[in-house]
């Protein structure tokens, strides 16, 4: 039973293999090719949170079955550095794309936080590890507070207001799934002998292995395949004259700020964390409302992007934010 579970892998796959599928729908929502409700319509956010999920879940079973024989120290370490080093890649690049919805604590984020909180409780029994899902999963409802609001918090997911971030995949409830996916394997090992046939099955059809390669090389594909996402879309736009390059300087006024108050709300309702009782529609629109006038007002939608513009954009998101909050309470 040692060496790769192929079923693993290939479980992994399908789960970034939805997740592609959800980012091209949102880009092409993005892109005005598509109206369909990505940014809040519920299936779609079931959809998201599944994704999401699957993954966090799939450290969880990894962990578990990696540890069977002795977990390779070295080895976890390694993957953790890599993980470590995307995420801040993510984080920087987000920065400097776009400062107002930058991403701090996204998949990649939680991936390796919870994937350290994960070897803290690598051997114990199934029923325990269950417990603690429950127990991850509740945690945001009866112990959210406003103290957690504050940037240097939020990652733990107990906000009663969800940051304006483009990936916001907090510790809690998020580590529910990981615990979950450990209870899984621990059972899945209690009962070794009847899933002898598991540990032993491989892809045979062609895509079956090509989700097996997916999963095994999922992080450089998850770093690349939204670039080249949004490069194929808005060359489809630029070469076919349809839907809209978002935030092209020369056209209308109205026009602009309407494209961007329309991917402003898009991203910020994007954010909302399980359980967080907030009006998220209500404060999302009027955060994107107040920012689309000041930064059409201060010249930054058909302006050259610089450091300058970067900077001024992100003070009114934050001036314009706190006052969506304010006249929401």
């Amino acid at each position: 039973m040692g060496g790769r579970v192929a079923a693993v892998d290939v479980a992994r796959g399908v789960a970034f293999a939805a997740m592609a599928i959800y980012h091209l729908s949102w880009d092409l929502m993005i892109f005005q090719l598509v109206y369909w409700p990505v940014e809040d319509g519920l299936g779609w956010r079931i959809f998201r949170t599944l994704i999401a999920g699957s993954f966090l879940g799939i450290v969880g079973i990894g962990l578990v079955l990696a540890g069977r024989g002795g977990l390779n120290l070295g080895g976890f370490l390694r993957r953790l550095g890599w993980i470590v080093a995307a995420a801040v890649a993510i984080s920087v690049i987000t920065w400097l794309v776009m400062p107002a919805t930058w991403i701090f604590f996204g998949i990649l984020h939680s991936i390796a936080v919870v994937s350290v909180l994960g070897l803290l409780v690598l051997r114990w029994p199934c029923w325990a590890l269950a417990l603690l899902a429950v127990v991850a999963a509740v945690l945001p409802e009866v112990a959210a507070d406003p103290l957690f609001n504050q940037p240097g918090l939020s990652w733990t997911g107990l906000v009663t207001i969800a940051p304006v971030t483009n990936d916001y995949v907090p510790v809690l409830p998020w580590i529910a799934w990981m615990f979950g996916g450990m209870a899984l394997a621990r059972l899945a090992l209690f009962h070794a002998e009847a899933l002898a046939g598991l540990w032993r099955w491989r892809p045979g059809s062609a895509v079956g292995r090509t989700l097996s390669w997916a999963g095994r090389h999922a992080l450089p594909l998850y770093l690349l395949h939204q670039p080249v996402l949004i490069a194929l879309v808005a060359g489809f736009v630029a070469v076919s004259g349809m839907g809209n390059l978002p935030m092209v300087a020369g056209g209308e006024a109205a026009d602009t700020r309407a494209g961007f108050r329309q991917a402003c709300v898009a991203s910020c309702q994007q954010t909302v964390p399980t359980g967080t009782a907030i009006d998220v529609e209500g404060l999302c629109s009027r955060h994107c409302a107040c920012l689309a006038e000041r930064a059409d007002e201060a010249g930054l939608l058909a302006g050259p992007d610089t450091e300058e513009s970067r900077t001024a954009m992100v003070d009114l998101a934050h001036a314009c934010f706190a006052e969506a909050e304010g006249e929401g309470q």
